[in-house]
């Protein structure tokens, strides 16, 4: 009868709660996130769609250097054309317009200005889901770890309770150790659920933003968390490097370059209309006897049209211009003090992440660690409970637990600051 109990109660926890491990999401030859990030350049939606306003950009560039279509303009009077011998008139002129002042060439320096503003916005929409998929990838692997943290805590504790099943049937120990061992494999098994469900979640997240089917099997590569760079960059040198290259600052400075052609734009539209005609008219009389055919005159007609800016001379126009290139100014200078405090936090945030992880490596969890395997020793030696053994192993799952978020945090700190640079 003892013997059966044994038997029993060893199967009953060697059965896994649940399929999906750890190993379901991440593996050492999994896809790295650097992979997931070049992919979502040629396939992700919303990026592919912000490329087609660089299109867009493209065209009004091309529309703008076109010259202003000529105009035809054809008068009769006196009756049909070539019909009947009364009187007639007939006129037909070609109205060029001339945009005079540097009119074209300052439509044309705001559009070109407008396609490199498109290609910036463009090129910080591929960043910033560049860093919403590497810190969706660092979260999914940092819930894989404590999902793998608390395997092996199952495994641990189901080891234990093989050992009091034994003690039992021995009569070393109650029923009542066996009771709290079981209660805590319950426990460890329920924190599984919400972290499969939460990785599942991040996965579904990752393969949006990288451009993958749903369908596609996807495993992340568990290394790319606790990989940590050989040390904290110094903070000028990133600014400089920020100040250069980072889209969004560049984009507000193309901002002000718009701007600025704007006013140079507004000025010239104030510049009056011109248009060139060329054309000729004919002039008949009316015949001077029945049979007789109407005499008629040929004209050359050369003129020139000018708009008279008397009223309009565009005041409101420069108006709106000039606190256009204030605003745009402005924003400028707002982005550049929030790009030096970006590389600034994410310098400190670095340099934090990195003390706490050695702090964490080096100190707690071998001391935890250490700790577990004395207390388990002195619970097969009957000299500690399996109490005092739960706590002991409930330490080393949080410790184990603080590494990883002090992995996360580290992660999240690399990520941050390549975002704060620009890359």
């Amino acid at each position: 009868m003892r013997f059966a109990f044994v038997i029993l109660v060893t199967l009953l926890f060697s059965t896994v709660a649940d399929a999906q491990t750890a190993a379901s999401y991440v593996s050492p030859s999994g896809t790295p996130i650097d992979a997931l990030v070049a992919g979502l350049k040629s396939r992700n939606l919303a990026l592919k769609a912000a490329q087609q306003r660089l299109l867009q950009a493209e065209g009004r560039l091309r529309q703008s250097s076109l010259w202003l279509n000529p105009v035809v303009e054809v008068d009769n009077k006196g009756g049909p054309f070539g019909a009947g011998n009364g009187p007639r008139e007939m006129e037909l002129a070609v109205v060029q317009p001339v945009e005079i002042g540097g009119k074209r060439a300052a439509r044309i320096s705001v559009t070109q200005a407008a396609r490199e503003l498109a290609r910036l916005e463009v090129t910080e929409l591929e960043r910033r889901l560049a860093v919403e998929l590497r810190l969706k990838a660092g979260e999914a692997l940092a819930a894989a770890a404590r999902l793998r943290a608390l395997e092996e805590a199952v495994d641990l504790q189901q080891q234990t309770q093989k050992a009091t099943v034994l003690r039992v049937s021995a009569g070393d120990a109650s029923r009542f150790e066996l009771a709290l061992g079981e209660a805590e494999t319950a426990r460890l098994n329920a924190e599984r659920e919400p972290l499969l469900s939460q990785i599942e979640g991040l996965i579904a997240e990752i393969k949006t933003l990288a451009g993958m089917p749903q369908t596609e099997a996807l495993l992340l590569r568990d290394q790319d968390l606790m990989a940590t760079a050989a040390g904290v960059p110094q903070e000028a040198a990133l600014v400089d490097k920020a100040l250069a290259t980072r889209a969004d600052l560049l984009a507000a400075r193309m901002r002000v370059t718009i701007a600025q052609s704007g006013v140079r734009l507004a000025d010239v539209t104030a510049f009056p209309e011109l248009g060139l005609l060329v054309g000729f008219k004919q002039e008949r009389g009316a015949a001077e006897a029945p049979g007789l055919k109407p005499a008629s005159d040929w004209l050359f007609r050369v003129g020139v049209s000018v708009g008279l800016p008397l009223f309009n001379r565009n005041q409101g126009g420069k108006q709106e211009a000039a606190a256009l290139l204030a605003e745009a100014r402005l924003a400028a200078d707002l982005a550049e003090q929030t790009v030096r405090r970006d590389v600034r936090l994410a310098v400190r945030r670095l340099e934090l992440a990195h003390n706490a992880l050695r702090l964490i490596r080096g100190s707690l969890l071998p001391q935890t660690e250490s700790a577990t395997r004395i207390a388990r020793t002195g619970y097969e030696l009957g000299e500690l409970s399996m109490q005092q053994l739960i706590i002991e192993q409930r330490r080393l799952v949080d410790a184990r637990s603080t590494l990883v978020q002090a992995g996360l945090e580290a992660y999240r700190a690399r990520v941050e600051l390549a975002r704060a640079i620009g890359e």
